[in-house]
């Protein structure tokens, strides 16, 4: 086999690996059900919102 193409190969190897570890998701998204992730989601919001809320009116 030529240093070409043994070259292609490896490329394409390394490049499908990326692949796959930039679409694979983290670890505490498996773990976690759904509902608990929006939850999560929703409860940082609140969380947000009622500090602005809370900047504003305190600057007010």
């Amino acid at each position: 086999m030529s240093d070409e193409v043994l070259r292609n190969k490896v490329d394409t190897r390394a490049a499908h690996s990326l692949l796959e570890i930039a679409s694979s998701e983290p670890a505490f998204v498996e773990k976690w059900p759904l509902a608990w992730r929006m939850l999560f989601i929703f409860g940082g919001a609140l969380v947000l919102w009622a500090g602005v809320f809370w900047l504003f009116r305190w600057i007010a």
